[in-house]
């Protein structure tokens, strides 16, 4: 045989089919693209230069990864399907006399054929669209810097290299499908059917009981650093049972449909149940992978948006005032707090004489002093020895804020009179109500239970330190002496030295704060330098600006933003080209059965009303259930969510809703497209 009819041969059937290339051509197109975008900017110095760029450079370089995996899953899943309804054509080419060799021959001149194709179209597709995509996270990261219309060889050379080692191991796997298939087999192809499976209750019930104890981890976990210990126990879980219900569950369901007569002795419903039943084994891993996927974008995308969007709320939390200083007496010496305050004021005052006008109002300033130390509770003992301290993670711990009586009037302008013993307490949990409390091993009375702080302002500064959720408590103590005796204690018991802070922050415009801040640093040293009282006493200290904070934060989190986007939009793209190609596949497969069926009577409108009700179950099943575990999974990810500073349960409950919404109007889109496409090939008589 001449080589030009091989390169013939593969162009004919290339074109013979296009209508299962096509989504083949067109999914390595895709990937391609998808994949050069993601490399190409991982590798970018513009980027990598940006506020944040190397956060968002090292996740999209974890993406690129992800990438190639999704790639070659990608290519993989469609050139299986494809390969399956190829193999009558093989069949009869053997029949007619041609060997292997010669067929395995057709099959890479294909490959090369679709993987050129998909590779240079894809490298081309990813430069175009390469710069959009930058531009938008440069504007997601509030950056005002250009980028470049650049194509980069590196990004070039590695995407080649990647997708032939795609193709390559595509291709092998087709040459093996060939390769160990005798002649009959191959001209029988897709024909061969499933035996029906059996019943496999104990993997059933085994999958339900471990959806149930998911969903209960999500549902029962109230404490946000226990949400992060079993997260993760929780995911693996309704990942594990969703695999299992698929493929046992829905065996089991639909051989109950069967015994139900009324339901199943219908046309529809009779075609459906048993065209999916003796599929069911095939298609069931394949389902629940685009369940799982689907959860996995639900999640991803809303919990970065609701980061995103809640970012500005999260900062002006932690940072109540413009400009913040903060002090740090680890001896307990005041002596550096009001120094320090006194160099900030100084600043500020060469600021307002430059600027010609008083910059702040007094008050706008918030000046408070008191101990933050990490604790525990046990009934009416508060803990604070070094188990909590020195915690990690997933232990359950509070904050203690002990702050002196006259420190307290002072800030809020309200007063009390405490005897000895007896101290003032405020528990935002509500739980603590004993007469008496237990506080670094030394009992007090406990003269009242405020309902509130009292002030907004003092709620704010002492809120800093509730970002995470953790549990607050506040105690007033009668005066320094006991202040300084429960932080000696407390020292010797937690075995570090928390330090007695002191919280002075001015709302002074963001124009001159970061300058400010900027002066307090490079004048720092030297002022201490020339006090040799600084020699004496241990402190620290450090200073911040809210908008500066604001802007850390808007390029961690539009990072984050940006990469859940983007690795979503794969998913999303990924999930529904592998339910489109699954669909146009077994219409080919389905074909020949609905030709039987029309010959003994089945008319063309119940076939359309069957085919309807096949392609609605197995197509809108995996999102029915990913929305299932969404909701489920909400509790769980919104307390998460607490320990990055997001405490805003509505907004992310309608990011849930709107990802959702989003999601399935591409599903409803393609599900259109589908049925139209699976109707059209099933009518089609085959030639």
């Amino acid at each position: 045989m001449k080589r030009g009819y091989y390169f013939k041969f593969a162009v004919g059937s290339i074109k013979k089919n296009k209508q299962i290339y096509f989504p083949y051509i067109l999914t390595g197109i895709i990937a391609t693209a998808m994949f050069y975008i993601v490399y190409s900017m991982s590798v970018s110095d513009a980027i990598n230069n940006m506020k944040g760029g190397g956060t968002v450079t090292s996740m999209l370089g974890f993406g690129v990864y992800v990438m190639i995996f999704l790639s070659a899953i990608l290519l993989f899943f469609s050139n299986n399907f494809l390969m399956k309804r190829r193999k009558s054509e093989f069949g009869l080419y053997n029949v007619l006399g041609m060997e292997k060799r010669h067929i395995f021959r057709i099959i890479l001149i294909e490959n090369i054929i679709t993987a050129s194709v998909g590779t240079i179209a894809g490298i081309l597709t990813g430069i175009i669209f390469n710069k959009a995509v930058c531009l938008l996270l440069v504007r997601m990261l509030k950056e005002s810097v250009s980028i470049k219309l650049s194509v980069s060889v590196q990004s070039v050379t590695t995407t080649v290299l990647v997708f032939l080692a795609i193709y390559f191991v595509v291709l092998l796997n087709g040459i093996r499908q060939i390769g160990f298939s005798n002649t009959i087999d191959l001209v029988r192809g897709s024909q061969v059917g499933e035996k029906e499976p059996k019943n496999k209750w104990i993997l059933a019930l085994l999958g339900a009981v471990m959806l149930a104890l998911g969903y209960w981890l999500s549902l029962g976990i109230e404490d946000p650093v226990q949400a992060v210990a079993v997260f993760f126990v929780a995911v693996m879980l309704v990942i594990a049972a969703t695999y299992l219900l698929f493929t046992a569950g829905s065996i089991m369901l639909l051989k109950i449909l069967k015994k139900n007569n009324k339901y199943y002795y219908k046309t529809n419903h009779f075609i459906s149940v048993s065209g999916m039943m003796y599929r069911m084994k095939q298609n069931a891993t394949s389902l629940a992978s685009i369940c799982i996927l689907s959860t996995m974008v639900l999640v991803t995308i809303s919990a970065t948006t609701t980061l995103y969007t809640a970012s500005s709320d999260t900062v002006y939390r932690m940072h109540p005032s413009e400009l913040e200083l903060t002090v740090y007496s680890y001896d307990g010496n005041t002596y550096a707090e009001e120094k320090l305050k006194g160099l900030l004021n100084s600043i500020i005052d060469k600021y307002e004489e430059r600027a010609g006008e008083k910059l702040y109002q007094e008050s706008d300033v918030k000046d408070l002093t008191y101990i933050p130390v990490a604790a525990g509770i046990n009934g009416n003992e508060i803990d604070v020895s070094e188990n909590y301290n020195n915690a990690s993670l997933f232990t359950e711990i509070s904050v203690l804020c002990i702050i002196e009586k006259q420190e307290y009037e002072r800030f809020t302008g309200k007063t009390y009179e405490l005897a000895e013993n007896e101290i003032i307490v405020y528990d935002d949990n509500g739980e603590l109500s004993s007469d008496n409390l237990v506080i670094a091993g030394k009992t007090y009375n406990v003269k009242e239970y405020m309902k509130d702080l009292g002030n907004e302002d003092i709620d704010d500064v002492l809120s800093t330190y509730d970002v995470s959720g953790v549990r607050r408590i506040v105690v007033l103590v009668n005066d320094q002496s006991e202040l300084r005796n429960i932080y000696d204690v407390i020292c010797r018991e937690s075995g570090y030295v928390p330090g007695i802070q002191t919280y002075y922050g001015v709302d002074i415009s963001s124009e001159y704060s970061e300058e400010i801040s900027d002066e307090y640093k490079s004048e720092f040293g030297e002022f201490c330098e020339n006090d040799p009282e600084f020699e004496n006493i241990q402190f620290g200290s450090s200073i911040d600006t809210r908008s500066g904070t604001l802007e850390d934060y808007n390029a961690l989190y539009g990072g984050l933003y940006f990469v859940g986007i983007f690795l979503s939009i794969v998913f999303m793209l990924a999930t529904i080209l592998i339910i489109y190609y699954k669909q146009i596949s077994e219409g080919y497969s389905d074909r020949r059965r609905y030709e039987i069926m029309q010959k003994v009577g089945l008319t063309r409108q119940e076939i359309k009303k069957s085919i309807h009700s096949q392609i609605i179950t197995v197509f809108f099943l995996p999102l029915i259930t990913a929305g299932i575990h969404t909701a489920f999974a909400v509790p769980m990810i919104n307390r998460v969510l607490t320990l990055f500073g997001m405490a805003n349960t509505p907004l992310f409950v309608a990011s849930v809703a709107g990802s959702f919404i989003l999601f399935a109007v591409l599903y409803i889109i393609v599900y259109m497209i589908t049925s139209k496409t699976y109707y059209k090939i099933v009518s089609t008589k085959e030639q």
